[in-house]
């Protein structure tokens, strides 16, 4: 059984891809619904990127009232930004304003000067109000905004989103700001330059996050640079992108391959031994170990998730 949920990410997200709640990605939650307190995302990056996601039942690992959890989740689509307002919990006078701003039906000096505003502030001390509002100014079409220089780095990855130009001087075009129209941009397994020119795993793991390797190039890192694979987070990191593991490569990857296909590493587990995170990822994927407790707050919830929507026991795994 197939669920829709809603995914408010805090970047740019491949559409049609499955991702894996790894990495950044961990503690993810999927909401049932729209209707969210703005308030409980506290970063304007978390309201700016708002998916609509697909879940497999079999693949949740904890159920509530608002939300659910679960070790996989495909994007389907974007949410258009004018649902997510009326649907948030918005006050009314700041939905009305929101509105006229997407309607074009605010005058434009008006409206560049809101912009001036906002984009001077530190994003942090906007009020949900103001986040909003600076959101909605972004993602109007009736007027050209003016190219203005940002103050946060935060708010290049608005700014590449929207496709609204930008001027930076050459001193502020740092690591901080590539990184940042890494995660604003929407054009996906699209890099250009030789893999060769990499310089560190930071560079390495950032492309691999946003997904703007492709399959390819991404297989010609892991077979040329396997030590740091295996040695740094760049393994946790590539499963939560998405990328599928060679096989022949799955042990640089383990344990955290085991979220992708927990049966074509069954056979690592005695290899490896039975670390603690080999145990977790396998319990999430329908799996218990003979012997091991499974008693914390987190196996509780997984348990009842797991006799609502899959509605199969766990396999035990004796070594």
């Amino acid at each position: 059984m197939l669920i829709k949920c809603y995914l408010y990410s805090n970047r740019t997200r491949q559409i049609n891809h499955k991702y894996y709640s790894l990495s950044t990605d961990r503690e993810i939650r999927l909401f049932l619904d729209l209707n969210q307190d703005t308030a409980y995302f506290g970063k304007i990056e978390n309201k700016a990127f708002v998916y609509e996601v697909e879940v497999k039942s079999e693949d949740i690992i904890e159920c509530t009232y608002s939300y659910l959890r679960a070790t996989a989740f495909r994007i389907k689509n974007r949410v258009n930004f004018r649902l997510v307002v009326n649907e948030m919990s918005v006050v009314t006078q700041t939905i009305n304003k929101i509105n006229s701003i997407l309607d074009g039906d605010i005058e434009e000096e008006e409206l560049f000067a809101l912009y001036k505003k906002y984009i001077a502030k530190r994003p942090a001390s906007l009020t949900n109000s103001e986040q909003m509002k600076f959101l909605a100014i972004l993602n109007q079409t009736k007027y050209e905004l003016p190219c203005l220089t940002p103050h946060y780095f935060v708010q290049i990855r608005l700014l590449e989103d929207c496709n609204i130009p930008y001027s930076l001087p050459e001193s502020y075009k740092s690591s901080d700001w590539v990184r940042e129209t890494l995660l604003g941009s929407s054009y996906f397994e699209n890099y250009k330059l030789s893999i060769k020119k990499f310089k560190s795993v930071s560079e390495i793991s950032l492309l691999i996050q946003t997904r703007k390797l492709t399959q390819s190039q991404f297989e010609e890192i892991t077979r040329n640079k396997q030590e740091i694979v295996k040695n740094t987070s760049l393994g946790e990191i590539a499963v939560a992108a998405g990328y599928k593991i060679p096989y022949k490569y799955r042990e640089l990857f383990y344990p955290y391959v085991i979220y992708q296909n927990p049966e074509l590493v069954l056979d690592l587990v005695e290899e490896c031994g039975e670390v603690r995170t080999c145990k977790e990822l396998l319990f999430d994927k329908g799996y218990k170990f003979k012997g091991w407790k499974y008693t914390e707050q987190r196996h509780i919830l997984a348990e009842q998730a797991r006799n609502i929507f899959a509605n199969s026991d766990y396999k035990i795994i004796e070594i």
